[in-house]
């Protein structure tokens, strides 16, 4: 759309409608004096980022394989990476922390709190296996760095909002504040009622809203049963869960 608008438009004109908008990597980025959206890389280490930014707003790709060599898997080892340090003296799998089950979706979603100001707000488009799967590593340690605002799990409106959907998604809001002790996370889980017929909408029943406490999600992941946490969450209410304590 943005490369038809520039046709259209004729950036590139002297009077034209827009002024030229986008930066290209050949010319360093220097082909326009303010671009509004660069060609590149999001983990290219000469991506010209700029100063943190007030929201970040993603879907990063969702693949469960990535190559070795990449501009990705090259900054989860290199020193532009700041967790890596933390990670070699707590002795943490730093590879089950930045990349579980190979899932490219997870490095963007670290590497997004880097550009965030400290008083901003992102959101981020996920597949739900970064919470369903085994990744309690990487749910321990992404978990106890940022501030999850709210958890919206999408799983029941998977084939409403993306017909061709593979997989079930959530949306998370966080920002780049450490967690308090005593914090929670909102915890969204809307189920398909076909009572509103409207193509987007979503209602919120009063049961479909969870809190989740940090202190539960950490002692969940340290167990290795946070996918456990968020699954009987998603589908169970408060007395489900309380039975299946006693069951246990």
């Amino acid at each position: 759309d943005l490369q038809r608008l520039k046709e259209d438009a004729d950036c590139n004109r002297r009077n034209s409608l827009l002024p030229p908008i986008l930066g290209y990597r050949k010319h360093g980025y220097q082909n326009t004096p303010s671009p509004v959206v660069l060609e590149g890389d999001f983990f290219d280490p000469n991506l010209p980022l700029g100063d943190p930014f007030d929201v970040i707003v993603g879907n990063p790709p969702w693949a469960s394989r990535q190559e070795h060599g990449t501009a990705l898997t090259e900054w989860m080892q290199s020193s532009e990476n700041p967790y890596l340090t933390d990670f070699k003296k707590r002795k943490i799998n730093s590879r089950a922390a930045l990349f579980p089950a190979k899932q490219i979706a997870v490095p963007f979603l670290w590497k997004a709190g880097l550009h965030l100001r400290a008083d901003g707000q992102a959101g981020v488009l996920l597949p739900s296996q970064v919470l369903l799967n085994q990744t309690d590593v990487f749910q321990a340690e992404w978990f106890r760095r940022f501030t999850a605002d709210r958890v919206t799990h999408l799983a029941d409106f998977r084939k409403f909002l993306f017909q061709d959907a593979r997989r079930p998604c959530f949306v998370l809001r966080f920002n780049v504040q450490p967690p308090q002790d005593n914090g929670r996370i909102e915890y969204f889980v809307p189920k398909v009622s076909r009572r509103d017929p409207r193509n987007g909408l979503i209602p919120v029943s009063a049961s479909d809203r969870i809190w989740i406490s940090q202190a539960e999600l950490q002692e969940a992941a340290g167990a290795g049963q946070a996918a456990r946490l968020w699954k009987t969450r998603l589908w169970g209410t408060p007395r489900d869960v309380k039975l299946l304590d006693y069951l246990v």
